[in-house]
């Protein structure tokens, strides 16, 4: 979740015989301008840093070894991951919340949500993946 997908990521590169499936859900795949507006003003600490939109970190990261084995989950109304869609990673499975479910669905609510918690579920046993907002 968020940054933790960003070291999944990193994690998964260094040894992927380690991961069978690997799941990100509002993750700064691209970097983030809210992590580009800390570093203006001097807030932005090493681990913010290399969330930023021009993160040699983020830029170095190669593409995912075997992407069918990869969700990205994100929304557009996320506030936190600015653009949203730097959530998306490249060729990877892109799960995008309000192509199938309305509404505001904010950052810290992404772990929760029934419509993530749909998705993952399917996911990571195999199933395929909610085309319609499921039930609360």
């Amino acid at each position: 979740y968020s940054a933790g997908g960003v070291v999944a990521r990193i994690a998964a590169t260094q040894q992927p015989e380690l991961y069978r499936k690997v799941v990100t859900l509002g993750s700064p795949h691209q970097g983030t301008t809210a992590a580009d507006a800390g570093a203006l003003f001097g807030q932005c600490p090493p681990a913010c840093q290399q969330l930023r939109t021009d993160s040699p970190l983020l830029a170095e990261l190669p593409a995912p070894a075997h992407p069918s084995d990869w969700l990205s989950l994100w929304s557009d109304t996320d506030a936190v991951i600015r653009p949203p869609d730097s959530s998306q990673l490249a060729g990877v499975v892109d799960y995008r919340l309000q192509q199938y479910c309305g509404g505001d669905i904010e950052h810290g609510a992404l772990p929760t949500h029934p419509q993530s918690v749909a998705v993952v579920t399917a996911f990571l046993s195999g199933q395929a993946l909610p085309s319609a907002c499921v039930a609360s």
